[in-house]
């Protein structure tokens, strides 16, 4: 029997991994009553409870974290979300400057629906490459100076990875010397001490504000420590009275926080030691790539050429076999799969021999599954009037591979030809409005809450005093165009030769991350959640376009739906479930 846990419920999902008792990523599993008597069993638990932030065991938690990170202060708050653009906010009203840089891939940018915006009024300036760590150079070349640099040990997004220490300390130096103030985004920073070779506040010691984490490696309830100096903690703690963070008991988070640092924290560099040990054992199955290649903590990314149901379908069949789960989750992306894996105690508990035999055998299920085929070259269109013209972005994979602009139809067909494309994604009306009224794909997005303009008839277009729906006609033009090389979809199943189809990028945005709240900063959110660099996307322009051609390679691995009829013609968006990546 095959187990396609992708398509499976919630519930069967959770139940074929309860039923391993061995698992490579996390710790091993407890019961709620075995968590909450651990708490209750500690000698911790005789103190008298804290009150709204004041005494009890959390008062000492805070000094003890205070003196571990090498900091005046520490204020223990529900969770990072809350915590982080705290600290940011507290540093741009000193500065009396609402700019902030960090890496396009921090947490504050893509799982936090824009708090440090819509709460906190902060301006992101993004700094770096999506896909490595970001460099002196950087820094250097931003145009603007923020108030406050994030910089997140290590980086979870892009599969733990670590600047050297020298490369570090060359972007605090040149911060300081600007007088920007230093945040660390240390919701990891646990994990970096073996790297490194340093002490937490040695480490630490270059930021202004630090955040950790009790709920990661430590295997604690929910929350965070914010450190910092003590007049900072102060002003922090109004504004988590004002978010109402303020709760009035917190130390089951401070008990469970204080047995995790002293049971898992002296065994981090065991876990970055069986981590790699891991990494060479994955890396040795065809078709599978591991990010970084030699993990400088406990974690990393396992790239797949292959779909995430035959990756989970695979892990499912070990499971079941062998009562070993491999892996907890496959994320689709363009050319395959990933995953991510922090190595801790349960892997821990695995002697070499069995895991390299268990993650052979994965491997073995995994390579009797049809790798996908080399990526194909798909290219967005953003389509605008005559003096506008065609913005186009040709995509592989994750990598953009070219960005062009014309206002000639000819010459947008002959790039797309020589790019090699296999399918063309436009942002432009395939069809005018009928006869029998609306476009029925149109009415569908419609019902889903996604609202568009109502394309016209042609003659209603022609007649318009102000050539409004000039570029619906430019568009059009395109499509002719490119009839021959790249004909439009005629049903949502034709799409295995060369084609083209509509797409609508705001569509494609809510799709992908829900409510539209800041146009190009979300759509840019959405590229880098699939990996996609944006260095050369100057303009909204070719954001948009970028997401129609995403568009085109989800198209391509069967993740997109297709609305509409063939009176009125198909738009194409992605599932709503399509997503790379985790967000805790």
């Amino acid at each position: 029997m095959r187990y396609y846990l992708w398509k499976m419920t919630r519930e069967e999902f959770t139940q074929i991994a309860r039923e391993c008792s061995t698992l490579l990523v996390g710790h091993s599993r407890k019961t709620v009553r075995e968590r909450m008597l651990e708490i209750a069993e500690s000698p911790l638990a005789e103190y008298r409870t804290d009150f709204y932030g004041v005494g009890g065991y959390l008062a000492e938690l805070e000094l003890e974290i205070a003196a571990l990170l090498g900091k005046e202060a520490v204020v223990i708050m529900p969770s990072g979300t809350m915590a982080q653009p705290i600290a940011l906010r507290i540093w741009s009203d000193r500065a009396k400057n609402n700019k902030t840089a960090f890496h396009p891939t921090c947490h504050l940018h893509l799982h936090e629906h824009m708090g440090y915006k819509e709460l906190h009024h902060l301006e992101a300036l993004l700094l770096g490459k999506s896909d490595s760590v970001f460099t002196f150079e950087d820094l250097q070349a931003l145009s603007d100076k923020p108030a406050s640099l994030l910089i997140e040990l290590p980086q979870r997004e892009i599969g733990g990875q670590l600047p050297t220490w020298d490369e570090l300390s060359a972007i605090t130096d040149e911060a300081k010397a600007q007088g920007i103030r230093l945040h660390l985004d240390g919701a990891r920073l646990w994990e970096c001490a073996p790297y490194y070779g340093r002490s937490y506040k040695e480490i630490a010691s270059a930021f202004d504000s630090v955040y950790v984490s009790f709920y990661k490696i430590l295997g604690g309830l929910p929350g965070a420590a914010l450190a910092g100096p003590a007049d900072f903690i102060a002003e922090a703690r109004i504004w988590m009275r004002r978010q109402g963070g303020n709760l009035f008991n917190m130390f089951p988070t401070a008990i469970s926080a204080k047995l995790g640092m002293d049971h898992y924290l002296p065994e981090i560099p065991n876990y970055v030691a069986k981590a790699q040990e891991v990494a060479l054992l994955f890396a040795q199955i065809p078709g599978v790539r591991v990010v970084p290649e030699v993990p400088p903590t406990n974690m990393m990314h396992l790239h797949f050429q292959y779909s995430d149901a035959d990756v989970l379908d695979a892990a499912a069949e070990v499971a079941k076999e062998h009562s070993f789960l491999t892996l907890n989750y496959a994320a689709p992306i363009p050319g395959g799969s990933k995953t991510e894996l922090s190595i801790s105690s349960g892997a821990l508990a695995i002697s070499s021999e069995t895991l390299a035999n268990l993650i052979g055998e994965f491997g073995q299920r995994l390579t009797s599954r049809e790798l996908l085929p080399d990526v194909f070259i798909t290219i967005g269109i953003d389509v605008g009037g005559l003096r506008k013209g065609f913005h186009l972005v040709a995509l592989k994979g994750a990598s953009i591979v070219g960005v062009y602009k014309t206002r000639s139809t000819e010459d947008a067909l002959a790039w797309c030809l020589g790019q090699g494309a296999l399918s063309v994604a436009i942002d432009c009306p395939c069809q005018w409005r009928p006869d029998t009224g609306k476009r029925l794909a149109e009415q569908e997005l419609y019902k889903r809450g996604i609202s568009c303009y109502w394309t016209p008839s042609r003659s209603a277009a022609l007649e318009h005093p102000k050539d409004f729906y000039g570029w619906i006609q430019n568009g059009m033009a395109l499509y002719h165009a490119i009839s021959n090389s790249y004909p439009l979809i005629s049903s949502p199943a034709s799409i295995s030769k060369p084609h083209c189809f509509e797409t609508f990028p705001y569509a494609v945005s809510r799709q992908l991350s829900g409510m539209e709240r800041d146009k190009e900063m979300q759509r840019r959110s959405i590229l880098t959640r699939f990996g996609i660099g944006q260095s050369e996307l100057v303009s909204i322009d070719f954001v948009d376009a970028a997401l129609c051609a995403l568009t085109a390679q989800l198209t391509l691995r069967g993740q997109t739906l297709a609305l509409g009829d063939e009176a009125g013609g198909w738009i194409v968006i992605p599932e709503s479930d399509t997503n790379p990546v985790s967000s805790s």
